[in-house]
């Protein structure tokens, strides 16, 4: 798929700019120090051992347009790896900036699909997520409406009231509470938007909707045959929903004002947290847009709000994310598992933020991981976590272990 000229543009000064970024921020944490950039090279030309890979998924763009032609709404459709059927719905905020702040200019993914369609659009989404597409598709309602009919009603419960422009004029199309939707309504509640108001009005009830689908889906409502490939989205959601669906949704922080002069309806993808379940559903999708070390993140069930400030913390000082286990060993302090005896030099016995760190080679290398570290008790109960900065965006189911049930099963032997 060939960019757009105005989109390779953009890529490149995003791509320099969170380069710039990390080469700034790498001073000050063992993990990520200048040792590591020194020797990294150097290490990785050593003999290794044979690696597992990561486990593959397919990760594809819905892109849901309304009777305009506007875009109306973005949902990731994931799938588990191997032949199984069911997988995720990740609703992504259409408000959010794809310029990472770089320039002068804050852009939305609305302004993206507007001026350069859904493969601009495609690849806003993929540096904005740090993932990788198989495949996008831009959907009508009608079109929309097919996708969902086999899952039959969807009894959902609706944070606010469901309000829509007709004429000009602001109505209400469905009331706050309970409500049985057919596949029609589910579609008019993800594409209704009164004239003028913020992207963030709607988002609540897109999220609930989408965790409602996921629900309604039950043990599966479609039927896929083993093998099939899922070369469109649509081919994919029948896929995803021929078993068991989770929905996890992507909160955002408010942009400072002197960085959005024009007061654009514009956010901020918290980009932690993204990153975080992004990781921990398609690990083999993910991208590695910072300049330091790739990481697998492990910790005990329950300490999903500690491993995002792990992750928040290698963000910002260059480094990539590319998988997380929810399901990692109870461990006193941290340990960081290397490759090769040359890379022990990349990585600090004692961290400036996850302390005591044991380091060790890891005796089953993976694909595309350089450190795995396990988070111990001793920074799991000592992280101070920050006041949450989230927008009117939150999720819609609870993000524990049970939202997202990923294990060390996603390593494929």
């Amino acid at each position: 798929m060939t960019a757009l000229p105005g989109v390779r543009r953009k890529r490149t000064s995003l791509i320099l700019g969170m380069n710039v970024v990390a080469l700034i921020a790498v001073a000050g944490l063992g993990l990520m120090g200048w040792t590591a950039l020194k020797h990294y090279e150097g290490a990785k030309k050593l003999e290794t051992a044979e690696t597992i890979p990561l486990a593959i998924t397919n990760v594809g763009m819905l892109a849901l347009t309304d009777d305009t032609g506007r875009l109306a709404g973005v949902t990731l459709v994931v799938s588990l790896p191997g032949d199984l059927v069911g997988g995720y719905v990740l609703p992504v905020p259409t408000s959010i900036d794809s310029t990472f702040g770089t320039g002068d200019e804050r852009i939305a993914l609305t302004a993206v699909f507007a001026q350069e369609g859904i493969e601009g659009l495609a690849l806003a989404v993929e540096g904005a997520l740090s993932v990788t597409l198989n495949s996008s598709q831009a959907v009508t309602p009608a079109e929309a409406e097919a996708l969902l009919a086999p899952i039959g009603p969807v009894p959902a419960q609706l944070p606010r009231d469901v309000r829509d422009s007709v004429d000009g004029t602001a109505v209400v199309l469905f009331p706050t509470g309970a409500a049985e939707l057919t596949a029609a309504q589910v579609v008019q509640v993800l594409t209704a938007e009164v004239a003028g108001e913020p992207e963030s009005a709607r988002r609540d009830n897109i999220n609930a909707v989408w965790a409602a689908v996921a629900a309604a889906v039950g043990a599966g409502k479609t039927q896929w045959v083993v093998g099939t490939p899922s070369l469109t989205v649509a081919d994919l959601v029948t896929r995803t929903f021929a078993g068991t669906v989770a929905s996890q949704s992507f909160p955002t922080v408010p942009i400072a004002a002197e960085l959005n002069p024009g007061g654009l309806d514009v956010e901020q993808i918290d980009r932690a947290e993204a990153v975080m379940w992004l990781a921990a559903v398609a690990p083999g999708s993910m991208s590695a847009p910072g300049t330091g070390l790739s990481y697998r993140i492990e910790a005990p069930p329950g300490y999903v709000a500690q491993v995002k400030a792990a992750i928040d913390a290698l963000l910002q000082l260059g480094a990539n994310v590319k998988s997380v286990d929810f399901g990692g060993p109870v461990l006193a302090v941290s340990a960081a598992l290397v490759n090769t005896e040359g890379e022990i030099n990349l990585v600090a016995s004692e961290d400036a933020i996850f302390g005591a760190v044991e380091v060790s080679i890891n005796p089953q290398p993976i694909e595309g991981i350089d450190v795995v570290l396990r988070l111990g008790s001793e920074y799991l109960a000592g992280v101070v976590l920050p006041v949450p900065t989230t927008s009117t965006s939150t999720t819609t189911i609870p993000s524990t272990t049970t939202t997202i049930p990923i294990t060390t099963t996603t390593l494929t032997p």
